[in-house]
C-alpha cells in the first residue's frame, strides 16, 4: 500500500476531505476506516456513471492549433517512451483479458461497498437513538434503562458488524485497484512504444519526401518554409520557394518590367491563385485573337479568289452571246462590314456556271454550217482557254485553304464539257470544305462577334464566381483557425452576376490588366522580403551549421570505431565457427570410437559368458565322470553282465573327454579374445578421456568467445543508445531553430526598417559561400548515413547468418537424438537376439544331456543317472537364471550411464554458444 500511495497521492484525502500531499500520506498510516472514508467522500467514485463519458481536450494550458508546442509535446512523449517494452500479439490479449476481469471484479465491489456503507450508515443511526437524554425521574425509569441498554448493545454490535464488513470490502477493492495498475501500466506502455515506432517510420518517410521534393537544398526544418510567409501556409509535400511553371506568362507586350529578374508568388499567397486564373483568362483571350485574326485572314483570301472567278464566269457569259448576255447582272457586292457575303459568292458562281452551260449548248445547236461552225470552234477554242484558266484560280484557291481537290475531267470528247463539269466539282468541293468554315469566321468576325465576346465573358464570369466561392471557403478556414482574413476589397466588389455588355467587357479586361499590374509589382515586393529573410536564415544558421559539422565528425570517427568492433567480432565468429566445426568432427569420432567399444564390450560379455557356461559345464561333467569311474569299478567287480554296458560307457566317457578337450581349446581362445577385448575396451576408454578432455575445452572456448560477443553486443549497444541520444539532442537544436525562426518571422518592421536593414547588409558573398559549405555538409551527412545503413545491413546479415548456424547445428543435433534413438533400437533388437541364441543353446544343451543320460546306461545306473541328469538341469537352468539377471542390470547400468551422457551433451557440449538463454521469466 505504501509504495501505491507513493504512486498515487492525490487519491487519499482526510476523513473531512481536504487533500493531503506526499509527506502527510505517506505520515500517516492507511487504515480500512480511512480507505473507508476516502472511498465515501468521493476519492474513489463508487458508482460509475451509466454511459460512457466523452472525454475532455484540455485547452486552458495546451493550444492544439500551435505547431512549435505540438512539435514539442510530440518529441518529449518519443523521447519518454523510449525504454518501453513491445510485447506480443498474446500477451496483449492476456493482460486485456486480466484488465477486463479486474474491472468486472471492481464493479461488483463497489456495488457491495456502496449496499454495505448504506447498512452501516442505518446502523449508526440507530445507535444514535439509543444515546441516553436528559434522565428523568419517573416510575419506570429503571425498566426503560434496561431496555435502552440492551438495544445500544444490539445496535453498536450491528455497526461494528456493518463497519468491519465495509473495511474488508474497502481494502479488497484498494488491493484489485492496485493490481488493475500495473496490467494497465504495461498496454499503456505497449501503445506508446508501438506510436513512437511508427512515428518514427512515418517521420523518416517524410524527411525522404522533403527530400526528394527540395533537391535544390533549401532550409527546410519540420517542413517550415524558409520565408516570411504566415506560419499556418506550409506544407510537408511543397516547398514556399519551389517555382511553378503553370502561372508563368508573357507580359512584355503589356506592362513594361521594372526589374531584370522577376520572382514567381509565393506557392501559398492569397492572392496567388487568383492571378493564375486572370492570366489563364488573358492567354485564352490571346489565342482566341489569333485564330480569329488567321481564320479572317484566310477568309479574305477566299472571298478574292472567288471574286476573281466571279469576273471570269461572268465574262465568259458574255462571251458566249454578247448581244444578249451584255446586261448580265454583275455580282453583288457587300453592303456592310461582317455581313455574311461567301454564300452569296457560291450562289452567283453556280447560276453563272449554269447560264454558260445554256449558253454552250444553245451555240452548239445554232452552228450548223461549216463555217459558222469553223467560227464556234475558235470561239468555243477561247471559252475552254477561259475555263481552264478559272479552273486553275478555283484549284490554286482550294489548295491554299488545305481542302481536298476535285478529279481532274476525263477525256469525253467535248473540252469545254470537261471543263465546265471540273468547275461544278471544284465548286461543291469549296461549298463543302469552305461553307461552314467560311460561315463561321464570317459569324465571329462579323455578326457573331458579340456572341463570341459574350462566350468569353461567361467563361470569365463563371471563373469570377469559383474564385469568389474559394475565397468564401478560404476564409472560413481561417476563421475557423483564428486568423485574419485577408483584405481583397476588389475582388469582393466583383459582380459575379453583371450581364453583358462591351462596356463591361471593357471595363472588366482594363480592371485584370491593373490587377496583374498590380501583382506584378507585389510580385516583386515578394521577392524582396523572402531574399531578405533567406539571408536572414543563412546568417542564423551559420553556427548551428558549424556546430552539426563537429558533431558529424565525431559521428563519423564513431561509426569507424564501430566499423573496426565489427569486423573484429567477424573475425572471432569465423574462428569460433571453424573451431565448432573441428569440435564437432571430434565429438562424432569419439561417439563412433564409444560405440565401437559398446560393441565390443557387449562381444565379451558373451564371450565370457560362453566360457563360464563352458567352464561350469566341464566341472560338471568331470564330477560325473569321477562319480561314474567309482561307479564302473564297482560294476565291473559285481556283474560281468555289465561288460558291454561299461564298454559303452567306457566309449562315451572317450567322447565326453573328447569334448571336454574341445572345450578346454575353446575356452583359451575365447580367453585370448577376452584379453584382446579388454585393451580394446582400455585403448577406448583412454580414448573416450581425451574426448571428455577436450570437449570441455571447448566448452570453455566457447564460453569465452559467447563471453566476448556478449561485451561487443553490448558496446554496439552503448553505440546505439550514443547515437539515439544524439538524435534527440538533433531534434532539440531543431526544435529551438524552429522556435528562433518564428521569433524572426514574427519580428519585422515596416517597409522602411526593412529598407535600411537592406541598405546595411553586405554582399551575398559570403552567404553563398555559406550556402555551398552546408549543401557540402549535407552532402557528407547523407553519406554517412548510407555508411550507417550499410553497417546496419551488415549486422542484420550477420545476425541472419548466426541463426542459419544455429538452425543447422539444431538439425544436426535432431540428427543426432535420431541416430541414438535408432542405436539404441539396434541394440535392443540385438540383446533380445543373444537371449534368444542362449535359450536356444540351452535347450539344445538339455537335449544333448538327455541324450547322453539315455544311451545305454545299465538298469541299476538308471536310478543314478536320472537324479543326476534332473540335478545337473537344476543347477544349469538356475546359473542361466543368475547369468540372465546379471546381463538385465548390466545392460540397465550401461542404459543409465548413456543417458546420464547424453543429458550432459545437450547440457553442457552440444548447445551452441551463439543460442541465447531461454528467458528465466515474463517482468
Amino acid at each position: 500500500m505504501t509504495s501505491y500511495a507513493q504512486q498515487q497521492p492525490h487519491l487519499y484525502q482526510a476523513p473531512n476531505g481536504a487533500h493531503r500531499d506526499d509527506s502527510t500520506a505517506l505520515s500517516v498510516p492507511i487504515t480500512g476506516k480511512l480507505v473507508v472514508d476516502s472511498y465515501q467522500n468521493g476519492n474513489y467514485p463508487i458508482e460509475s456513471p451509466r454511459f460512457p463519458q466523452p472525454r475532455p481536450i484540455s485547452t486552458s494550458f495546451v493550444d492544439l492549433k500551435d505547431p512549435i508546442q505540438i512539435h514539442l509535446l510530440t518529441e518529449t512523449a518519443l523521447a519518454d517512451s523510449r525504454n518501453f517494452q513491445i510485447v506480443s500479439q498474446d500477451q496483449v490479449d492476456v493482460l486485456k483479458k486480466q484488465c477486463q476481469y479486474i474491472s468486472q471484479r471492481i464493479e461488483q465491489t463497489k456495488a457491495n461497498l456502496a449496499l454495505q456503507t448504506k447498512y452501516r450508515d442505518a446502523a449508526i443511526s440507530m445507535t444514535k437513538l439509543y444515546t441516553p437524554g436528559p434522565r428523568r425521574r419517573s416510575l419506570t425509569s429503571n425498566r426503560s434503562s434496561l431496555t435502552s441498554i440492551a438495544g445500544a448493545r444490539e445496535a453498536e454490535a450491528e455497526r461494528e458488524t456493518a463497519e468491519k464488513r465495509c473495511e474488508e470490502l474497502a481494502a479488497e477493492l484498494f488491493q484489485l485497484e492496485k493490481r488493475l495498475v500495473e496490467p494497465q501500466r504495461r498496454l499503456l506502455e505497449h501503445t506508446s512504444a508501438i506510436l513512437q515506432l511508427t512515428h518514427r517510420a512515418s517521420h523518416k518517410k517524410m524527411m525522404q519526401q522533403q527530400l526528394l521534393n527540395n533537391p535544390s537544398g533549401m532550409h527546410l526544418f519540420n517542413g517550415m518554409p524558409g520565408s516570411p510567409e504566415s506560419l499556418y501556409t506550409y506544407s510537408t509535400n511543397r516547398s514556399s520557394l519551389a517555382s511553378d511553371d503553370d502561372i508563368e506568362f508573357d507580359t512584355t507586350k503589356q506592362f513594361p518590367r521594372h526589374h531584370a529578374n522577376g520572382l514567381e508568388i509565393p506557392v501559398k499567397s492569397p492572392i496567388r491563385e487568383q492571378t493564375t486564373r486572370l492570366r489563364e483568362d488573358v492567354e485564352q483571350l490571346k489565342e482566341d485573337n489569333a485564330r480569329l485574326v488567321q481564320e479572317n485572314q484566310l477568309l479574305k483570301t477566299s472571298e478574292s479568289k472567288l471574286d476573281a472567278i466571279n469576273h471570269a464566269v461572268r465574262d465568259l457569259i458574255i462571251a458566249f452571246n454578247p448581244g444578249e448576255n451584255a446586261e448580265y447582272p454583275d455580282q453583288p457586292r457587300r453592303s456592310a462590314p461582317g455581313q455574311l457575303f461567301i454564300n452569296t459568292q457560291l450562289d452567283y458562281l453556280e447560276k453563272g456556271i449554269q447560264m454558260a452551260r445554256q449558253e454552250q449548248e444553245y451555240s452548239l445547236s445554232n452552228n450548223s454550217s461549216n463555217g459558222q461552225r469553223v467560227d464556234g470552234d475558235d470561239h468555243q477554242s477561247d471559252n475552254h482557254t477561259r475555263l481552264r484558266s478559272i479552273n486553275g484560280i478555283v484549284l490554286a484557291m482550294l489548295a491554299s485553304a488545305g481542302a481536298d481537290q476535285p478529279p481532274s475531267p476525263g477525256p469525253t470528247g467535248n473540252l469545254l464539257e470537261d471543263e465546265i463539269s471540273y468547275l461544278e466539282r471544284a465548286i461543291n468541293v469549296a461549298e463543302k470544305e469552305l461553307g461552314p468554315r467560311g460561315a463561321v469566321s464570317i459569324s465571329t468576325t462579323s455578326g457573331n462577334v458579340e456572341g463570341e465576346l459574350k462566350m468569353i465573358w461567361d467563361n470569365m464570369q463563371s471563373r469570377a464566381a469559383f474564385m469568389k466561392k474559394d475565397r468564401e471557403d478560404r476564409k472560413k478556414q481561417r476563421a475557423e483557425k483564428g486568423l485574419v482574413d485577408e483584405d481583397d476589397e476588389e475582388a469582393e466588389d466583383e459582380d459575379v452576376n453583371e450581364p453583358y455588355s462591351f462596356v463591361a467587357f471593357t471595363s472588366k479586361v482594363n480592371f485584370m490588366a491593373t490587377r496583374v499590374r498590380r501583382l506584378a509589382e507585389e510580385k516583386v515586393v515578394l521577392k524582396r522580403q523572402i531574399k531578405q529573410q533567406r539571408e536572414l536564415n543563412q546568417k542564423a544558421d551559420a553556427e548551428e551549421v558549424l556546430r552539426l559539422q563537429g558533431e558529424v565528425d565525431n559521428k563519423q570517427a564513431e561509426i569507424i570505431e564501430l566499423r573496426t568492433q565489427l569486423a573484429e567480432v567477424k573475425d572471432h565468429l569465423d574462428s569460433a565457427r571453424a573451431e565448432i566445426s573441428r569440435n564437432e568432427n571430434l565429438l562424432q569420432t569419439a561417439l563412433r570410437d564409444v560405440e565401437d567399444l559398446a560393441q565390443a564390450r557387449s562381444i565379451g560379455q558373451e564371450d565370457n559368458a560362453k566360457a563360464a557356461s563352458l567352464q561350469t559345464e566341464l566341472e560338471t561333467t568331470k564330477t560325473q565322470l569321477n562319480g561314474l569311474q567309482q561307479r564302473a569299478t564297482d560294476l565291473e567287480t559285481r556283474a560281468a553282465a555289465a561288460e558291454a554296458s561299461r564298454a559303452d560307457a567306457e566309449v562315451a566317457r572317450q567322447q565326453t573327454e573328447a569334448r571336454l578337450t574341445h572345450s578346454e581349446a575353446t575356452r583359451k581362445d575365447l580367453e585370448v579374445q577376452v584379453a584382446g577385448v579388454d585393451t580394446k575396451i582400455s585403448e577406448l576408454s583412454a580414448q573416450l578421456a581425451e574426448a571428455v578432455t577436450a570437449r570441455a575445452a571447448i566448452n570453455e572456448a566457447l564460453e569465452a568467445k559467447q563471453k566476448e560477443v556478449d561485451m561487443k553486443t553490448r558496446q554496439v549497444q552503448e553505440k546505439e543508445d550514443l547515437l539515439e541520444s544524439m538524435n534527440l539532442m538533433l531534434a532539440e537544436l531543431k526544435t529551438e531553430l524552429t522556435i528562433a525562426q518564428a521569433e524572426l518571422d514574427g519580428a519585422y518592421g515596416s517597409r522602411a526598417e526593412r529598407a535600411k536593414d537592406i541598405a546595411a547588409m553586405k554582399s551575398t558573398l559570403e552567404v553563398q559561400k555559406m550556402q555551398t559549405e552546408t549543401d557540402t555538409l549535407r552532402k557528407e551527412l547523407a553519406t554517412t548515413v548510407k555508411q550507417l545503413q550499410e553497417i546496419t545491413s551488415v549486422s542484420i546479415a550477420a545476425e541472419t547468418e548466426k541463426a542459419e548456424i544455429e538452425a543447422r547445428l539444431d538439425d544436426a543435433e535432431q540428427a543426432r537424438g535420431t541416430l541414438e534413438s535408432e542405436l539404441e533400437e539396434v541394440r535392443t533388437r540385438l540383446d533380445k537376439e543373444v537371449l534368444a541364441g542362449r535359450e536356444r543353446m540351452a535347450k539344445l544343451q538339455e537335449s544333448l544331456d538327455e541324450e547322453k543320460l539315455k544311451g545305454g546306461a545299465a538298469a541299476g545306473l538308471a536310478k543314478g543317472a536320472s537324479m543326476l541328469s534332473e540335478q545337473f538341469r537344476l543347477t544349469m537352468r538356475e546359473e542361466r537364471r543368475k547369468f540372465q539377471d546379471d546381463m538385465r542390470e548390466e545392460q540397465t547400468r550401461r542404459r543409465k550411464v548413456e543417458e546420464e551422457l547424453r543429458q550432459l551433451r545437450r547440457a553442457a557440449g552440444m548447445r551452441s554458444p551463439m543460442t541465447p538463454a531461454p528467458p528465466t521469466g515474463a517482468a
